[in-house]
């Protein structure tokens, strides 16, 4: 029923511009969005101008392959009518259905991933009520639109006019500044920090606010009826949407453990008018039944798959932040919480208590003057009813697992090592895939040098741990090492999805470790001045590599923000760390060290995996590639060969097992009800403070 609805809105406002023409006026505001984009686009890759161009020639004269198919040229109604109105008909239609309530009618099977599917003509129904409709009158047609809210839509109030660079007031800043408001009852309220744009030249702005609220951070309720709120606020602003994104202004609104992210970029001339919409929207905004029903059924159902259908890696993830990180919520707690508690939209009116204890952090980049963001940023702070400066925040705090008292109560019989261990199940019973997460903690990620230190180590592993376990071993799809620099530890990742068991997985890794980092190891062994500064340069390029677009620029300095540093220096500390970083500093990281530190391995199993199935192949053989015929399975699925006896992998099973004793388990019980995070004496903590 909701597929024919939707066909029938479809198709009946089709008929509508059938009837009545595109008007010109619309034609004419397109020309002249399509032409202010054009005029200023990012700059792009040699790599992609190259390739739209060929393809181009085969459509434009050679003088048009850049702007044809960015810019529109002469309005021709009847052109329009006849190559493009005329055309969309329901006889001219392809709909596809995908719902697993069809499956007995598909009956058949696409040959590479075996997918099972049906195709037929449109008929019944669904064909007579919109062919129905697509054949209205041209009052019937009148008629059926305004019953259905169906209309043209109005002039768009987001097209930029003024699109003049400004000139620097001052010399060019290098990174964004604290800038006063020049309204001291509104500046205890807001931490603005702003950079002109002098690498650009183009008339755009990126703005992202995030606005701390004592309420939200005070509990986990508050978080859930906040995020509710948010989604449905996002709703609701569909209305400034679509006339926004064709204006070329992007927003989201992202609710946080300690408030809510607003972010706004496009077009600096309109830029402030969105915000003062989105000010207005949140400040005024009480969620309708319809729009909290809609929005509760979509976060549902958004939570229910992250809990239930997330794959194995992802799953390890979530186990992971929820074993070290405070505060942190589970997709089934939030997917319970939002089921149990939510269920009116009188429970999430919580705008005015979200807003009147609220304190915002703001990074600005664009083609604005300093008065113009004291202007911009005091008009929106008007708009909101802001009473009280919460004087601290709840903020984020990740377990220092050196820190952690051993044995466990769970685990008696383990020595002082800081290594930890959790076992788990998944969730997806369809799902015959393992998966593990070795994380190796490094320390504090403030300390520049370590995280240079991490850089090259992980430079140095990354391709060997791939060439290694997924390419020589074949155990799966998803084969990665990493480094992660969080808002306040670091750490090196390895992270293995597979048909073998979780314990195996990590005894590879543990293998893996072992022969590259222990003495007389690969790594160790390769391990001198010429390679060393090999990877240093790798990493060296990759941290000087400049920003192609303002968002890219925004983007590098958001981490400091959000991790309340405000150090946008921090790049240039990173490479002049990498820079003095040197080979005997680096060898005693990496080959003596990196082993001997405090570590959590995160085991998922599946209740349907033995663990001893043969390993889909993560592509052909090299006899596939050479036309001959490789071995498979019965759906053509390449295999590897299996490189060991029954018994020789049970044997690599009960090993696993052994070498976990090194490990302290963590029970699910203390995970989840954050019991192991109360052990730590010590963690690495994000700032609380309002005023830094």
């Amino acid at each position: 029923e909701g597929v024919k609805r939707v066909g029938e809105l479809v198709f009946g406002f089709i008929r509508l511009l059938q009837i009545s023409g595109v008007q010109e006026w619309v034609f004419k505001e397109e020309k002249k969005i399509h032409d202010i984009e054009f005029k200023f686009r990012n700059v792009r890759d040699a790599m992609s101008v190259v390739t739209s161009c060929a393809n181009n020639l085969h459509r434009y004269p050679p003088e048009l392959v850049l702007e044809g198919p960015e810019t529109f040229f002469d309005f021709d109604s009847a052109l329009i009518k006849t190559k493009v109105l005329d055309l969309l008909t329901v006889d001219s239609a392809r709909v596809c259905f995908t719902d697993k309530a069809l499956a007995s009618a598909c009956g058949c099977t696409e040959p590479i991933y075996g997918t099972q599917y049906a195709e037929q003509k449109l008929r019944g129904e669904l064909s007579s009520a919109w062919h129905k409709v697509g054949s209205m009158t041209g009052e019937v047609t009148q008629e059926f639109c305004k019953t259905n809210g169906l209309a043209f839509p109005e002039q768009n109030p987001f097209i930029a006019e003024d699109l003049l660079v400004k000139p620097p007031e001052e010399g060019p800043k290098q990174y964004p500044e604290k800038i006063s408001l020049g309204v001291p009852e509104l500046e205890k309220f807001a931490s603005i920090y702003f950079k002109k744009d002098d690498t650009f030249g183009l008339p755009k702005g990126v703005w992202t606010l995030t606005l701390h609220s004592s309420f939200v951070s005070a509990s986990f309720e508050n978080a859930m009826k906040t995020s509710l709120w948010a989604h449905c606020v996002e709703e609701d602003l569909n209305e400034f949407a679509y006339d926004a994104e064709v204006a070329g202004l992007v927003y989201n609104l992202i609710p946080k453990y300690t408030g809510i992210t607003l972010s706004v970029r496009g077009w600096s001339d309109s830029l402030p008018r969105l915000l003062s919409a989105i000010g207005t929207k949140l400040r005024d905004y009480t969620p309708d039944q319809q729009t909290f029903d809609r929005v509760r059924e979509m976060r549902i159902r958004q939570l229910r798959n992250a809990a239930k259908n997330s794959q194995p890696y992802q799953q390890a993830y979530q186990r992971s932040f929820s074993a070290m990180e405070t505060p942190f919520y589970t997709f089934e707690e939030r997917l319970s919480f939002v089921e149990e508690k939510l269920t009116s939209p009188d429970q999430v009116n919580v705008g005015k208590e979200i807003l009147s204890e609220t304190f915002i952090e703001g990074l600005i980049l664009g083609n604005f003057t300093r008065s113009e963001v004291a202007s911009h940023m005091s008009a929106f702070l008007r708009l909101l009813p802001l009473k009280t400066v919460p004087s601290k925040l709840k903020t984020s705090e990740v377990v220092d697992l050196s820190s952690v008292p051993l044995p466990l109560p769970s685990s008696p019989q383990v020595s002082s090592t800081p290594f930890f261990r959790n076992v788990a199940d998944t969730t997806n019973a369809d799902d015959p895939n393992s998966a593990v997460l070795l994380e190796i903690q490094v320390g504090d990620s403030r300390d520049v040098k370590l995280c240079a230190l991490l850089s090259v180590s992980a430079s140095f592993l990354e391709q060997k741990f791939f060439d290694d376990l997924r390419t020589k071993q074949q155990l799966g799809y998803i084969v990665t090492s990493q480094p992660n620099v969080g808002p306040s530890a670091c750490s090196l990742f390895f992270i293995i999805q597979s048909l073998r068991k979780g314990g195996v997985l990590r005894l590879r890794v543990e293998k893996f470790l072992l022969e590259n980092l222990a003495e007389g190891g690969g790594l160790r062994a390769e391990l001198n001045e010429e390679s060393f500064e090999k990877h240093k340069a790798s990493v060296l390029s990759v941290k000087k590599r400049q920003p192609k677009s303002l968002k890219e620029e925004s983007d590098r300095h958001l981490p400091q923000m959000f991790r309340r540093s405000f150090a946008f220096d921090r790049r240039e500390r990173e490479i002049k760390a990498l820079e003095e970083l040197t080979f005997e500093e680096f060898r005693d990281f990496a080959g003596e060290r990196l082993l001997s530190l405090p570590r959590i391995a995160v085991e998922m199993n599946a209740s349907a995996a033995s663990g001893l199935a043969a390993v889909p192949s993560p592509g052909p053989t090299q006899d596939e590639e050479d036309g001959e015929e490789g071995e498979g399975d019965e759906n053509g699925v390449s295999c590897a060969p299996v490189e060991a006896s029954e018994e020789d992998m049970k044997a690599e099973a009960a090993e696993a097992e052994k070498v976990a004793a090194a490990y302290a388990t963590i029970e699910n019980a203390e995970l989840l009800s954050g019991k192991f995070r109360e052990t730590a004496k010590k963690t690495f903590a994000i700032p609380s403070q309002v005023t830094i």
